[in-house]
């Protein structure tokens, strides 16, 4: 059996190609796994946020990324002194309310009807 550098380099580039093929459909299968489980956390995760507001809770959400750092505590701490903060004394939403003559409708330029 006599087998040709060129018959082997070829025999190596059609297998390269389906590991190739292969990993790429098992990525693609792992991706849409995980956006799945990530949207159906993200989900939960909201209706739980929900329930507890419904029963009083103020749901303060600390990542663990937050936690890694030398001031973690601080970190957190001011996090909830904010939130009390917002929640103890909230702040009034104000309004600029123009003149009458300031206000125009959208896209039309200021005409004088019936003349």
């Amino acid at each position: 059996l006599k087998i040709s550098f060129a018959d082997w380099k070829e025999q190596r580039k059609l297998e390269t190609k389906e590991r190739i093929q292969s990993y790429a459909q098992v990525i693609a299968e792992i991706q849409d796994y995980f956006k799945q489980k990530i949207k159906r956390n993200r989900q939960r995760d909201l209706e739980n946020y929900w329930k507890l507001g419904d029963l009083g809770w103020e749901v303060i959400v600390v990542w663990e990324c937050e936690l890694n750092h030398a001031h973690a505590e601080e970190a957190v701490a001011d996090k909830i002194a904010e939130r009390l903060h917002r929640k103890l004394s909230p702040t009034p939403i104000t309004y600029d309310i123009p003149e009458e003559s300031e206000i125009r409708i959208a896209a039309e330029d200021n005409v004088e009807y019936g003349k």
